[in-house]
């Protein structure tokens, strides 16, 4: 028998104040695009998001990441990301939801990592536990059997110690740093401030003083996409958040992101999502209705 003891005591790295509560888990297959989640921000809750297997691309706030196996993905409260669909090679995710998390540290309130942090990190030999814990949770949520919340809760609760593990030992590299271009994060800031207007690349460069090249260059640099595509992805992104969180008309939702003519609104939504507005908003609520 080998017998190991706890050597010291730990100091809790959650705010006594506040339980952190999962809101929900996903399986997100390559094969399985029913569910594709354009440019988006969540105000009240965080997410986490692993890489079973496969590679891509993940764009989170004002930089674009290469994503791959093992890789652990932090979107804090407030952070717009998006998974760029174009530059995945049979990607498949878990992802969970959490709310109402506070650190015993200086961090707002729903966010695990401070700015300094690289919000891609590689699981190394930690793999199978996460893959583990993450495929536990989405399984025991979706089988809808009695008690699973609370056995959820638990395990998420070890899966967040484990990830404060492996942020603490990335906060110490020294790739830790994030090297973001200034520029890039002023043009994007603009648009999350104007996107449901008409804007233009001219009237962007305009704005700053740079020609349309350089603007287009700089931002698909650090982005992987162009301002346009950009502009239309934020504007899809928050189309999905109001078909699902309100219930104004397919119609009322495209001039709310800045669509003038419903048809185009259409159009595009389903080139980005994979099912029309109307087809998205039921889908949701089927799935929410059956939980």
């Amino acid at each position: 028998m080998i017998q190991c003891f706890v050597k010291r005591v730990y100091k809790d790295s959650f705010a006594v104040d506040h339980i952190p509560r999962l809101v929900s888990a996903s399986n997100i297959r390559f094969d399985y695009s029913k569910h594709t989640r354009v440019l988006h921000r969540h105000d009240n809750l965080f997410e986490i998001l692993f890489v079973r297997s496969g590679s891509g691309s993940y764009v989170i706030e004002n930089k674009s990441y290469r994503i791959q196996k093992g890789d652990l993905i932090i979107c804090n409260a407030g952070t717009l990301h998006d998974e760029v669909t174009e530059e995945n090679n049979e990607l498949w995710t878990y992802s969970i939801a959490i709310e109402n998390l506070k650190l015993n540290s200086d961090l707002p309130e729903n966010h695990l990592i401070s700015g300094k942090v690289r919000p891609v990190i590689a699981t190394g030999n930690y793999y199978e536990l996460f893959n583990t814990m993450l495929e536990s949770i989405f399984e025991l949520l979706s089988s809808g059997k009695g008690l699973v919340e609370e056995l959820c809760h638990y395990q998420m609760m070890s899966l967040l110690c484990a990830c404060l593990c492996l942020i603490n030992e990335a906060s110490d590299s020294e790739s830790a740093p994030i090297d973001d271009s200034a520029l890039t994060m002023k043009i994007r800031k603009y648009i999350d401030s104007h996107y449901t207007e008409d804007l233009s690349l001219q009237s962007i460069s305009e704005k700053f003083h740079i020609t349309a090249y350089y603007l287009a260059h700089i931002f698909k640099k650090d982005l992987s996409y162009s301002p346009m595509q950009y502009i239309l992805r934020r504007r899809i992104g928050e189309a999905q958040t109001l078909l699902i969180t309100t219930n104004k008309t397919i119609t009322d939702v495209a001039v709310s992101v800045g669509f003038n003519n419903p048809n185009n609104f259409n159009i595009q939504f389903t080139k980005y999502v994979g099912l029309s507005p109307r087809e998205y908003r039921k889908s949701y609520t089927q799935q929410k209705g059956g939980k």
